[in-house]
């Protein structure tokens, strides 16, 4: 899965820390099992479903949305002592969400409104101030667009900036990464109708 993704940071080995937050979710299970050795390297892979506004995590069934960094922080906490002693001793972190819409300022929502949603701070932004206060190194990639997974090998496909295949924005997900609260570049990261992502060239944002 993360042999050739574009915005991995070290892992050829893929020994870093992985946390499901939705563990009953058919389309999340296999999160946990492309990592093979949980290690400690300061990089941390979440697999959730989430908005701009939060990320969403389950208790005992139920369904709740981390709108704020502390509140995000708190659940990682709980999921991963590898992530508490990272916050603790102010390491750098590297924190990749596969989550829908985590890091867009703007989109189409497929769902409810099926309007274009505006939000001035998303929450993949509000963690990475949160994360600057303890190491201003530490980065946030996060997903401009849907994420699509498809079971076929368990594997993610890609962003899409809507559901819709006929959408015009359709080719232009990907991944943003985001230092300080600000997005400082995006890898084209795009869904492209099949199980192989359409890649683009990692483009400054100004």
């Amino acid at each position: 899965m993360f042999t050739n993704n574009p915005i991995w940071f070290s892992d050829i080995k893929l020994d870093t820390i992985g946390v499901n937050l939705l563990r009953n979710d058919a389309s999340l299970k296999y999160a946990g099992n492309n990592i093979k050795n949980q290690v400690n390297d300061g990089v941390f892979v979440v697999f959730a479903h989430a908005n701009p506004n939060g990320i969403q995590y389950e208790v005992n069934g139920k369904m709740f949305l981390a709108k704020s960094a502390e509140e995000f922080n708190i659940i990682m906490s709980q999921e991963s002592t590898e992530w508490q002693t990272a916050m603790k001793d102010g390491t750098k972190i590297n924190l990749v969400v596969y989550g829908c819409n985590a890091a867009s300022n703007e989109f189409y929502d497929n769902h409810f409104t099926h309007k274009i949603i505006t939000t001035d701070v998303t929450i993949a932004q509000k963690i990475s101030i949160f994360l600057s206060i303890k190491n201003k190194n530490s980065l946030v990639v996060a997903g401009d667009g849907y994420a699509v997974f498809k079971n076929e090998g368990n594997r993610f496909v890609g962003f899409r900036q809507s559901e819709s295949k006929d959408s015009p924005n359709n080719g232009k997900g990907g991944f943003v990464t985001i230092k300080n609260g600000k997005k400082i570049f995006k890898k084209q990261y795009a869904y492209s109708g099949s199980n192989s992502p359409k890649l683009g060239d990692k483009k400054k944002i100004e």
